[in-house]
């Protein structure tokens, strides 16, 4: 499956098959970000899958995703996914004041996606790729996951995270059919800001509260001072 994958991409890629310790992966993973910021591409970690295949298969051109991503308000996209939501105002009317005291605790950078969620071991097939682009935020131009259920498209995703890089140097890592997870340069700090991203995230992908931690206040708390910023939609 990686070699069909790879070819859509037409880029370098590492493949890695049966390994079972995920420091291996991540430790290349963090080299080939230094090697890619000199020879100017993105690493991702990507897991190969028939569903994958097929989003690729079914996508848009590359260039018409960018044409598409252009025309891309994110100010006009958050509010039309908020109007999707029943329980909008509900939710955007959270205030910090409304969380319960809490203790904040450092998380270390622990990514999942590349695991098997019942066991915690690694996936049999797993690669990297290097997305010939300095620009992480376009990743999902080249991944075309998305545009299922309420899994916002790839340019809608690729606008949300270029906003995210820019504030807050939210770089996507890892990707499958269903998920992304984002590896983030400035951690949130504050509650306040903590539960402004929350609702953004919910609003994003209800998946991870309504199928997750439960709340949008649970989300912000697990948002505090957390590099790592986990996306699902079922």
């Amino acid at each position: 499956m990686t070699e069909k994958i790879a070819e859509f991409l037409n880029c370098e890629y590492e493949s890695f098959y049966n390994e079972k310790n995920p420091v291996i992966i991540i430790k290349r993973y963090e080299k080939l970000i230094s090697e890619g910021n000199r020879k100017g591409f993105t690493p991702l970690i990507i897991v190969p899958s028939e569903i994958l295949l097929e989003d690729f298969q079914d996508a848009n051109t590359r260039e018409e995703l960018f044409a598409n991503m252009n025309q891309i308000n994110i100010q006009d996209l958050f509010h039309k996914m908020t109007e999707n939501f029943g329980n909008a105002e509900e939710i955007l009317n959270i205030l910090p004041s409304d969380i319960e005291t809490f203790e904040i605790i450092e998380k270390p950078a622990k990514m999942i996606g590349f695991l098997d969620v019942l066991t915690d071991k690694v996936l049999s097939e797993v690669m990297i790729a290097k997305i010939p682009t300095k620009n992480p935020w376009e990743l999902p131009l080249w991944i075309p996951m998305g545009g299922f259920n309420d899994c916002p498209a790839p340019e809608e995703q690729a606008v949300i995270f270029k906003h995210w890089f820019e504030t807050y140097g939210a770089v996507p890592a890892c990707v499958t059919y269903d998920t992304w997870e984002l590896l983030v340069s400035y951690p949130l700090e504050t509650i306040e800001e903590a539960l402004k991203i929350a609702k953004l995230q919910y609003i994003f992908d209800s998946d991870i509260v309504e199928q997750g931690c439960g709340t949008v206040a649970n989300l912000a708390k697990d948002l505090m001072h957390n590099p790592v910023w986990y996306f699902w939609w079922d």
